[in-house]
């Protein structure tokens, strides 16, 4: 219990825009993906499939299929007519898998201001966009023309809230302010690795003993002379508790 960001996130009270720090493994993907009026967009299309994958598990019991995930998962653009690129109806799902490029499109539309397509835009407006990976917005120059989009989405209000998560950001990383900066931790008891040495050869002992990371290290020797001797060769580089 409380082990996941499902977990926890209905206790996050989020503004407008705002930077979610997870650690990995807390289910940031899983999680967001799996909620009703999200978009999860990931800045690379096999990020996507597999967060995919996972909203379509659904051994909890949750309905939660996702029948695509293309680039133009969240918002389509259908013609009557391939050969006239002008007219077009436009289909906007407010659940969607997809790219960080998928927001380009959705920018374009909006700064077209075509009536025609006002109401679907407008399901945006009941949507949180979740941007995975953020860290790639100061990481990933190559991405600047979306990353300035991504800005100019914020700046235009087209979703209802945006949230950025990240598991190595802090909110100095960004240019921009948030509203909000929520820490999710996933508290996990210390790991502690004992190596045990059986080894009868000297040198083969002391070379496993300083090049070994375990917290504790057994070297099973029933002869307190060979012990001395390693002792020897590790040159007090580590401390040997000798039993008797």
């Amino acid at each position: 219990e409380y082990q996941y960001l499902g977990d926890v996130i209905d206790q996050c009270q989020f503004g407008y825009v705002n930077l979610l720090i997870a650690d990995c493994g807390v289910g940031k993907n899983y999680s967001t993906s799996r909620l009703p009026n999200s978009w999860v967009v990931s800045p690379l299309r096999i990020i996507v499939q597999q967060n995919a994958n996972s909203a379509n598990a659904s051994s909890d019991g949750t309905e939660v299929h996702v029948e695509e995930v293309e680039e133009n998962v969240g918002v389509k653009r259908v013609y009557a007519n391939k050969k006239n690129k002008d007219v077009y109806t436009l289909e906007i799902k407010e659940r969607a898998l997809c790219t960080w490029n998928q927001l380009q499109t959705v920018y374009e539309e909006f700064t077209k201001q075509n009536t025609a397509h006002t109401k679907e835009l407008d399901k945006l407006k009941n949507v949180t966009l979740y941007v995975d990976e953020s860290h790639g917005m100061y990481m990933d120059v190559y991405k600047q023309d979306i990353i300035n989009v991504l800005y100019d989405i914020i700046d235009a209000k087209i979703f209802q809230r945006v949230i950025f998560m990240s598991g190595t950001s802090s909110a100095e990383d960004y240019h921009i302010t948030f509203d909000k900066v929520i820490r999710v931790r996933k508290e996990s008891a210390p790991k502690i690795t004992t190596k045990v040495v059986t080894n009868d050869v000297y040198s083969q002992v002391a070379y496993s003993v300083m090049n070994s990371d375990a917290d504790g290290i057994v070297v099973l020797w029933n002869n307190k002379s060979q012990i001395d001797k390693l002792n020897v060769l590790i040159n007090g580089e580590k401390n040997l508790l000798t039993v008797t």
